[in-house]
């Protein structure tokens, strides 16, 4: 079936396909090329397979996940790390203005964590023809939702696409699949101000009142002298991995205010080949440091050190 509006409200139209393994796919034609490029793929060649892009509502979604907010509940005190200026005595009569990082409290109504849907983007040619096509889902009435949200993707990606029976597995099991996830800065002893040039497409979508904390954290895990450093690229933009070889840690940082440090233990061929619903997921975490200014250091010290 081929659609080619700008969302669906639910699946009824879809209905058939009920009980089955199915897919959402999009033909790779000259006239949706720079579409297709725009979310994430780079040669578009057999196997090429991103989270794609954050471009819309769906797709940050698909990448983050979202909250859910009880606003049937009393309101809770939570706490995000904010720069202030205040003056500091100096002696002498003198007073010099200096910049700290605190924890700020604010009131916000409780808030449930949505995991993200995760649904993956994979290049995959057939008698010569190549396709964008999901993940594989089967369409039961548990996937109901999923399989709404794979195809409101599609449309507000690429503006069309059809959903199919799926016929693609085995064809997939036999191509080679390139993960197109992070991007490895230049290995080397850099200085933190050169590393902050290197990261500056992460760092300039931030607000002003973030960037210093957020640069302040990745000051600090510069400090314990990564072997190598990464940043995430497509839907895993917003994330560096700092790599400490000899600890066989990698600490996955976040530039989201109000969000978290996961650190995981094992090697490097496994923790880049993770998708995003893993790298959230806390039973495989070996640490999980919430961005608070009063623990995180401590926390990132005990491990690092």
């Amino acid at each position: 079936m081929i659609i080619n509006q700008s969302k669906i409200i639910n699946t009824n139209k879809l209905s058939s396909y009920k009980g089955s393994k199915i897919r959402v796919i999009l033909q790779v034609r000259d006239e949706n090329l720079s579409l297709i490029k725009n979310v994430g793929f780079k040669d578009l060649i057999a196997g090429e397979r991103i989270l794609p892009a954050k471009k819309g509502r769906i797709s940050i979604m698909n990448a983050e996940g979202f909250n859910i907010v009880h606003k049937d509940q009393p309101m809770i005190t939570k706490y995000r790390e904010m720069e202030i200026r205040r003056a500091q005595w100096t002696g002498g009569g003198d007073w010099e203005m200096v910049d700290d990082i605190v924890d700020v409290p604010y009131k916000c109504y409780p808030r449930t964590r949505h995991a993200p849907y995760n649904i993956e983007l994979t290049i995959l040619e057939k008698d010569g023809i190549k396709f964008v096509v999901s993940d594989e889902i089967v369409f039961t009435e548990e996937n109901d939702k999923l399989v709404k949200v794979a195809v409101n993707l599609f449309l507000e990606l690429f503006h069309e696409c059809s959903v199919v029976k799926d016929d693609f597995s085995d064809l997939e099991s036999h191509t080679k699949i390139i993960r197109l996830c992070w991007e490895i800065l230049p290995k080397g002893e850099y200085p933190f101000e050169e590393r902050l040039k290197q990261l500056q497409p992460i760092l300039n979508r931030l607000r002003p009142r973030d960037r210093h904390v957020i640069e302040n954290r990745l000051e600090i895990l510069h400090s314990y002298k990564p072997d190598s450093i990464a940043i995430g690229i497509n839907g895993f933009s917003g994330y560096t991995i700092f790599s400490y070889n000899k600890k066989k840690l990698y600490v996955f940082e976040s530039t989201q205010p109000d969000n978290a440090t996961y650190v995981f233990d094992g090697d490097w061929e496994r923790i880049s080949t993770m998708t995003k619903k893993e790298v959230l997921e806390e039973s495989l975490q070996k640490a999980r440091i919430i961005h608070l200014h009063k623990t995180w250091y401590k926390e990132i010290h005990k491990l690092l050190k």
